[in-house]
């Protein structure tokens, strides 16, 4: 009685509802503010440098492949942006560049022009650890991607899917998650029949249920299915169900009867039958059964929708306990009778879902990698219409192609996806970075320009059997690089000697004999290794641990740090640590609940510090160097559906702060960096890029270009080269030089003139002559110019001729232009040719920049590189 006084309820309520008037994201707000700050910023000529990596790629969230063109595929790399391939995946372009959102939902080519392409942004996948990017909408674009427009939704942070008519492509539906973390009535299921010009609200729950999945019948697309989900504030609950409509998705209906019905029901993906559109597969996240047997079941209807039956006997274990990041499903557009589940592992079963094999295969991949294994964590798939054999699955570790059904695989790592967590260097000559990703491990490379994404010079710290494992904190020891700190999730720290392979765990453990509390460990684990006494590390969970061998033996050296003498405060463990710069011993240590602390006398006692800034998860602090009581600080409460800046000075220790966001963009900030050599230049790491401050947070502006709109995660500066390493949540790595801005500092130039030239080495020969261009940095030349300005650049030879000529662009500032040292194509017609582009001798060069009213020189040399 009360499954059928539900659904007449809900039936009312959906064909009541329409769409309002639409919200504008915060998003968009934010990146509103971020253009207009770039396009004033005297530093956004600068140049940052993309260094990879590309070995581990990164998690897919969405693919659409055209049926008639299956070389031409768009990815969807959660909060990577929309990457495309015209040539089966050898080469991909980011194509969704300068768009306000950059976190992919979903992707829908029109069945009925493959030129109009759908984007949902605000990833699909729900995961509390501060990192989950909720989107701006939906987008349009009827030029393959060329081009886009903004259609629209923009309140609704995630998009679970879009559905496209067959042979009408301005009709269109959204099925909208919400918010994740907090109700909001921008949610449900959505259409529109003018490409997005206005949009009908068609099925709405509640402000706590989304829409997950909406599908067009194949064969009838007056016939659609969708599912709705209790995906606010939780990963399961009453209202999440499927709905049908008859009539072109005017009205709908739920239909559930035999489908779970109780108050923890999880999310569910759809599959229509190709052939009979009454046939439809529900494969869903029934949390009301638990987890122990397993919490996956697939359910069948073969009437379109009036009874449902689980398929199988024993619940699928594929969704383990967070099967709210997967249940998508997947049919055979030629035999109905063979069903794909999408979760930890890839189910296929070719008996309507009576029986299942897990899809494993044998891996290649197109950058040499040692992972062997079927990456696991899957988001999407694609069947070839015309060739069932033929099929894509995008997962945590990227995309991978099958023309077999998945007895074998090829891994398309060449793209520059990884998401990044934190980020070190050593000291080495030259020096190596060293990051952790979300499901793609831990890897370490050199800080050099990407320029073969099928051979990046990256490696793994550590990989886990199935080819990816979150890798955290990554850092080499301060003595010997060749020993690396790593860890995995919730803090499972271990020591490696890189050279042997040796590992060892390093794990803290409470003492048995102290009467303290419970330890906890959150996802994201910081540790740090002291600058000032070698073999010493720092550990935080609710409690700070201390090393000085390097990990063998700990110390418990303060207390029970998430209990906060604020009850909003009390909880968790530390997410942010720091020793400072200036003085050893003066700790800080932060909580995800926003507690924040201060030793100043390396642990033996601590004082708490929260006072003056929210009760938010703390990002990151940063001791300054300049001055022993100073401290920086930043907060993120993404978590919370809470996307503003939060950014803190303190002048005393932390006793009291000041609110320094100043006209930073209201959007997250993950990380605040103190400058090493000028004490009132600071770096922020945001939502959108990096942002330079002189005046120790007054005032920010945009720091550089070529860095695209991404979430900037983590950054440092390896001193010794003046470089600022940059890592992002989906976009990877990138370097800035410093030198331009310390040399405008120390200058202060008010006219044109040269800042720094970098230094010029031509790539180094293979033994025949061959040029090997990954072996070698392009050469960059910063300068200030007073005015917005076309100018001439020339440079020429030690004899005063020129050897390359190119009109660019300079904005009022700072600007770097790239040279990649290539003078043009080399036309010989010879068939052995191998060198086809010329380079320069080695000598000494001068670069000359013309205006309209000002020409400054400068020279410089390109050398011959040294042996390798």
């Amino acid at each position: 009685m009360r499954h059928f006084t539900f659904s007449i309820f809900f039936l009312l309520i959906t064909v009541s509802l329409v769409s309002g008037q639409q919200v504008e994201s915060p998003i968009t707000k934010a990146w509103e503010s971020f253009s207009k700050n770039k396009s004033e910023s005297i530093y956004s000529g600068l140049i940052w440098d993309l260094v990879g990596p590309t070995i581990n790629s990164g998690r897919v969230e969405a693919m659409a492949v055209h049926p008639d063109n299956p070389s031409t595929i768009y990815a969807g790399f959660g909060s990577g942006n929309l990457w495309k391939t015209t040539n089966h995946g050898l080469s991909w372009e980011a194509i969704f560049d300068n768009q306000a959102g950059y976190s992919i939902g979903d992707i829908s080519i029109a069945p009925s022009n493959e030129n109009i392409i759908y984007v949902g942004t605000g990833e699909s996948l729900r995961a509390k650890r501060a990192h989950t990017i909720p989107g701006a909408g939906v987008f349009r674009s009827d030029d393959a991607g060329k081009t886009w427009k903004s259609i629209g939704l923009d309140g609704t942070h995630h998009i679970g899917r879009i559905a496209v008519h067959p042979t009408n492509p301005d009709i269109i539906f959204v099925a909208a998650l919400g918010s994740f973390y907090s109700p909001s009535e921008e949610r449900g299921i959505y259409k529109t029949e003018n490409g997005g010009e206005s949009w009908e609200k068609v099925v709405y729950v509640n402000d706590r249920v989304g829409g997950n999945d909406v599908v067009f019948a194949p064969r009838d697309p007056s016939i659609l299915y969708a599912s709705t989900w209790y995906c606010s504030e939780d990963k399961a609950g009453p209202g999440g169900t499927i709905h049908k409509s008859t009539d072109g998705g005017n009205t709908w209906n739920v239909i559930n009867n035999g489908f779970p019905a109780g108050e923890m029901n999880g999310r569910t993906g759809l599959a229509v039958s190709h052939q009979d559109p009454n046939k439809v597969y529900a494969f869903t996240d029934n949390v009301n059964a638990g987890y122990e047997n397993g919490s996956g079941e697939l359910y069948l209807t073969l009437d379109g929708g009036e009874n449902w039956k689980k398929t199988h006997q024993n619940n699928l274990k594929i969704l383990n306990t967070f099967g709210e990041v997967f249940t998508d499903c997947f049919v055979n557009p030629q035999d109905d009778n063979e069903i794909y589940v999408l979760g930890i592992s890839v189910l296929r079963s070719t008996d309507g879902g009576k029986s299942f094999k897990s899809l494993k295969g044998t891996v290649e991949h197109i950058q040499p990698s040692p992972a062997n294994f079927f990456h696991l964590d899957h988001h999407e798939m694609w069947i070839n219409p015309s060739n069932p054999n033929h099929i894509i699955v995008g997962n945590d570790g990227g995309v991978y192609i099958s023309y077999d059904t998945g007895s074998t695989w090829m891994h398309y790592n060449n793209l520059p996806v990884g998401e990044f967590y934190f980020v070190r260097t050593d000291n080495d000559s030259p020096y190596k970075i060293y990051s952790g990703t979300q499901d793609d491990s831990a890897v370490r490379g050199p800080a050099k320009s990407l320029k073969n994404e099928s051979n990046d010079g990256w490696d793994y710290v550590w990989i886990d059997p199935w080819g990816g494992g979150d890798g955290i904190v990554v850092t080499p020891d301060t003595e010997d690089s060749d020993i690396v700190y790593y860890e995995s999730q919730n803090g499972a720290i271990r020591r490696k000697v890189m050279s042997t392979g040796e590992t060892k765990s390093i794990r803290p453990r409470l003492p048995k004999d102290e009467n303290l509390n419970t330890l906890y460990n959150e996802w994201l684990t910081p540790f740090f290794t002291s600058s000032y006494t070698p073999r010493t590390l720092y550990y935080g969970a609710n409690y700070m641990f201390k090393s000085t061998d390097r990990g063998d033996s700990w110390k418990v050296i303060s207390p029970d740090l998430s209990r906060s003498s604020d009850p909003d405060r009390v909880g968790n463990g530390i997410i942010a640590m720091e020793e400072s710069p200036n003085r050893q011993g003066l700790l800080y240590a932060g909580t995800s609940k926003g507690a924040a602390w201060v030793s100043k006398d390396d642990g033996d006692s601590w004082t708490e510090i929260s006072d003056g800034i929210p009760a938010k998860y703390i990002k990151s602090f940063a001791p300054s160097k300049f001055k022993e009581s100073r401290v920086y600080l930043t907060q993120s409460a993404i978590g919370e559906d809470d996307l503003n800046a939060y950014v803190y000075r303190s002048e005393d220790f932390g006793a009291t702060w000041e609110n320094i966001t100043s006209n930073l963009p209201q959007a997250p900030v993950n990380v605040i960096l103190e400058d090493p050599k000028y004490e009132n230049v600071l770096y922020a790491g945001t939502f959108n890029g990096v942002f330079i401050s002189l005046n120790r947070g007054d005032s920010w502006h945009v720091l550089g270009t070529e860095i695209p709109n991404s979430f900037v995660s983590d950054m440092t500066i390896q001193e010794r080269e003046n470089d600022l390493i940059a890592v992002t949540h989906g976009r990877g790595i990138f370097k800035f030089d410093l030198e331009p801005i310390h040399s405008f500092l120390k200058e202060n130039p008010k006219s044109a003139s040269f800042l720094y030239i970098s230094e010029a080495i031509l790539p180094q020969g293979d033994g025949s002559g061959k040029p090997d261009f990954s072996s070698y940095e392009n050469v960059n030349f910063s300068f200030h110019w007073p005015a917005n300005e076309k100018l001439k650049l020339s440079i020429n030879n030690w004899e005063g001729e020129p050897v390359f000529s190119k009109e660019i662009n300079a904005q009022k500032g700072l600007n770097t232009f790239t040279w990649d040292l290539i003078l043009g194509p080399n036309l010989n017609d010879d068939p052995y040719l191998f060198n086809f582009v010329n380079l320069p001798k080695a000598g000494e060069y001068s670069i000359h920049l013309t205006g309209n009213q000002l020409d400054i020189k400068a020279e410089f040399s390109i050398k011959q590189p040294e042996n390798p």
